[in-house]
């Protein structure tokens, strides 16, 4: 395997921290009422007083932003540390080649997004702020689908030989960008509601119902492919339902009130989002991990048969029907 380095994936790895930097800053700016050079004409707390709907979350909801923060700067730094770090077959972060200066690129896009939406919802251009918001999430999704397809792609790999990178990439990156994709679906629902309301002329009552209902279906839709269609991608993957759990709560504690549908709705899907936390964890945890525990079932689930070499613990010896299989994913 070529040791020579990715100047692409370089340049992006930096560049990514760079604008990390930026949306902090940023970020800090537009919380502060009467911003230098009236960067940021209102708070996003003002714009939230100031235009509320039935689904905007209690103000200790928004604590979320730190924990997805502090989480992007982790993976961010463990990101830098695989450039400087390697292996047998050399740098860490070409063998395998998990994060890759497209997952980088598209990242960045990501954060260019969030500072762009600062700047709009703080002008109240709601509408554009939406699509903003909606492109932001997106670009999250398409992270978390990079992350998950190379993972998958280098997982027998990186259990043999990387298994530190393997968990890494699976606690750091993918959990911790999944905290941030739902949360920013959630935001463009709330972004959605105060657009149809305050746009569109719905009443506040239909807009926040709408955006409830498109919650609904994703997390309906979601749990779906999470337990029945993508269980090997997303297997180790548990904080989407945190995440909708911490969110509603803090809708329920802002708009509760046991007359409105609104709150009704809010409390069952809820709990709804409870349950399927409950489902995924015990499926994981209970089910699908003894299961797969057992050499028998492991090995025709994987329909890869290892034989580990015990004068060499850091390269397997596989069957022949399978050696191409292991020195592609080397490769």
């Amino acid at each position: 395997m070529a040791s020579e380095h990715d100047y692409l994936f370089l340049f992006m790895a930096f560049f990514t921290l760079a604008m990390f930097i930026l949306t902090q800053v940023l970020s800090a700016l537009a919380t502060v009422p009467g911003n230098i050079a009236g960067w940021f004409p209102n708070t996003t707390e003002e714009i939230s007083d100031t235009y509320p709907v039935l689904v905007t979350p209690a103000g200790w909801t928004f604590l979320v932003w730190a924990v997805i923060y502090i989480w992007m700067l982790i993976y961010i730094i463990y990101i830098l540390t695989t450039v400087c770090r390697r292996n047998k077959n050399g740098p860490v972060y070409m063998n395998p080649p998990v994060v890759t200066a497209n997952f980088l690129a598209v990242f960045s896009l990501n954060l260019a997004f969030n500072i762009v939406w600062l700047f709009l919802f703080s002008r109240r251009e709601f509408a554009w702020s939406l699509a903003d918001s909606c492109m932001l999430a997106f670009t999250v999704y398409v992270c978390l689908w990079l992350n998950h397809r190379n993972v998958e792609k280098y997982r027998d790999v990186m259990e043999t030989n990387h298994k530190v990178d393997l968990w890494c990439n699976r606690i750091l990156i993918q959990n911790g960008l999944a905290v941030y994709a739902t949360w920013t679906s959630i935001a463009t629902l709330i972004n959605l509601s105060i657009a149809l309301t305050y746009l569109a002329d719905v009443k506040n009552l239909s807009s926040s119902l709408i955006s409830l209902s498109i919650l609904t279906a994703e997390v309906v839709v979601y749990f779906v492919v999470d337990t029945f269609y993508w269980d090997r991608y997303l297997r180790y993957t548990f904080t989407v339902y945190p995440t909708i759990i911490w969110a509603l709560s803090g809708v329920l504690s802002e708009n509760w009130d046991p007359d409105s549908s609104t709150s009704i709705f809010n409390a069952v899907l809820l709990a709804l989002g409870g349950l399927c936390f409950v489902i995924k964890f015990v499926l994981v945890v209970f089910v699908r991990e003894s299961l797969d525990n057992k050499p028998a079932l492991r090995s025709k689930a994987k329909g890869n048969e290892y034989i580990f070499n015990e004068e060499d613990s850091d390269v397997p010896s596989i069957s022949m029907t399978n050696k191409k299989i292991y020195d592609d994913a080397v490769n």
